[in-house]
């Protein structure tokens, strides 16, 4: 038996920090003419005014912005053989904490909009597998996983200095929309695995996994400042009750070409479970909010991989390739409706993604230590079938001409055929790292890393104005070891061509202003050139 307990507590002073404004019209903020933006790494955000600070709950008294996380697993291994089989049982029981408070305009107004957060996860999970060893051509795998899950979230948001002093809970005062949301979930999932040897070279693996899931969620705002004109919903309950069954079958064939060379060809399914949108906004019928827009479904997806494994030249050189082409039906993507602020999960109808992968690292014998590696991969992913969001100023002459199915009216947008978000068509790898030894035993190295990515749009609703640039960046290390290596020392170097690197983005609120052309563009930001020195010390 294997017992393992762990802990992690981490605190960041925003949990907004890497929200840059790198594109808006006319080079300024919609909504803070002052604020200049570009490719940018700077945030404009306020701390908490006092009132907010000391009423609002969960917020820091000193009015700080701040992300914290805590949590913990424990884990039960239990593994039991007997003739040729093998009983193996994983118990898990998981719990997190996250709690936030941040300034939600991300452009540093005087009548900013504020909100603390506190969401809680915790899952308790069974998996028993049944293992055979024999010495046949044939073995197999048997399991079933159980897990029962309950999230909950509690979210506070201060709207434009709206006040109400009539309210009789004082940390309601300065709120303008209190959210509440649950979703509890029970999993059963048999699953089986069978190997069949033809030869010594040619082997068929052949599973599938059953899936049967309930989540029942709510979600309500049980306070709304009266001063919104009652756009949402006060104590008015949105319920899901949702039920899910997929079966995901695989199965891979491989031959062993050569004693080097492996081949295999693999179909290949994966699910993701559907579910309820636990922080979006159950708004009035004339903003067009509805039940259905909190629910959304299963992610599937199903297609072939082939390629190749090698190790050649006495096992100096490893050369990799593989070939894919898949299919996602209801492809989950997430979406940030700026106008209400609120994240919800919507529903691709299909997107497909086919591609090439070639990678390979070569460690010369006759150079000990030095090794070069590299890859270069060409993905093609776009929609299939998706009418989707407008970005936010979208005319109909531009696309907005449409309604996204099982929403209540929010106006939409053909985009079959273009590209997913983070996709660019070609990128690549390269690296080169040397490590040797001093007289007196002590272990230096030094590696150089680059990775090349083509252009991309950081936008999952083909908004033109989230389109980025191809991309090359840098990363060093520099190191020394003590003898058996109980003690490092690393200089560290990240992201040293300064690329400002965008991987999501979200339409600024309350942007486009008056006469604005496109919502600015506020994206999730990668760190810049960043230096640093690391301390390890390994105990006996």
């Amino acid at each position: 038996m294997i017992f393992t307990a762990s802990t992690t507590k981490s605190e960041v002073d925003n949990s907004s920090w890497n929200y840059t404004a790198f594109n808006c019209p006319g080079g300024v903020g919609g909504i803070n003419p002052d604020l200049k933006c570009g490719d940018n790494f700077v945030i404009t955000q306020n701390r908490m005014p006092s009132v907010l600070a000391n009423s609002l709950p969960y917020a820091r008294s000193n009015g700080d912005l701040f992300n914290e996380y805590e949590s913990y697993s424990l884990t039960a291994n239990v593994e039991y053989s007997f003739e040729r089989f093998t009983i193996t049982s994983l118990t898990n029981f998981q719990d997190n904490q996250n709690t936030f408070g941040l300034s939600g305009d991300f452009q540093s107004i005087p009548t900013a909009t504020f909100a603390t957060e506190k969401n809680t996860w915790e899952a308790f999970s069974e998996e028993l597998r049944l293992t055979s060893e024999f010495d046949g051509a044939l073995n197999f795998m048997l399991g079933i996983l159980y897990q029962k899950t309950e999230r909950k979230f509690d979210q506070y948001v201060s709207l434009s200095g709206l006040m109400d002093s009539s309210v009789s809970d004082p940390s309601l005062v300065y709120v303008g929309s209190q959210k509440k949301s649950f979703t509890d979930g029970e999993t059963i999932s048999p699953f089986f695995q069978v190997n069949y040897e033809f030869t010594d070279r040619v082997e068929l693996s052949v599973g599938a996994r059953y899936t049967e899931e309930t989540k029942d969620s709510e979600f309500v705002h049980p306070y709304n400042n009266s001063g919104l004109g009652g756009i949402w919903r006060t104590n008015e309950i949105a319920r899901g009750d949702q039920s899910f069954e997929e079966l995901s079958p695989e199965a891979t064939l491989s031959w062993q070409v050569l004693d080097d060379a492996l081949a295999y060809i693999s179909y290949k399914t994966a699910y993701k479970s559907g579910g309820f949108s636990n922080s979006g906004i159950y708004s009035a019928d004339f903003m067009g909010g509805s039940e259905s827009d909190f629910l959304f479904e299963p992610e599937t997806a199903a297609g072939f991989e082939a390629g190749l494994k090698s190790t050649l030249l006495d096992n100096q050189l490893r050369l990799n390739l593989a070939v894919y082409n898949f299919e996602y039906d209801d492809l989950q993507v997430d979406f940030f409706n700026s106008p209400t602020f609120a994240f919800i999960t919507l529903n691709a109808g299909t997107a497909k993604t086919k591609g090439i992968e070639v990678d390979a690292e070569f460690a010369p014998m006759s150079v000990p230590g030095l090794s070069v590696r590299g890859s270069l991969a060409y993905n093609n992913a776009e929609y299939a079938n998706f009418i989707a969001p407008c970005w936010a100023g979208q005319t109909a002459a531009q696309g907005c001409t449409s309604t996204v199915p099982g929403t209540n009216g929010t106006p939409g947008q053909d985009i079959s055929g273009e590209s997913t978000a983070m996709a660019p068509e070609l990128s690549a790898s390269f690296g080169v790292s040397y490590s040797n030894y001093l007289q007196n035993g002590w272990e230096y190295g030094i590696a150089i890393d680059g990775i090349y990515s083509d252009e991309y749009n950081a936008s999952g609703f083909a908004n033109p104005h989230a389109m980025r640039d191809s991309y090359t960046t840098l990363n060093t290390s520099i190191s020394l070891a003590g003898e058996g290596r109980k003690w490092e020392v690393q200089l560290l170097g990240k992201n040293l061509t300064d690329e400002h690197i965008v991987s999501g983005v979200v339409d600024g609120p309350s942007t486009p202003a008056a006469g604005g052309e496109y919502a600015d563009q506020m994206g999730f930001t990668s760190l810049p050139r960043t230096l640093a020195v690391q301390l390890t010390y390994r105990f006996d």
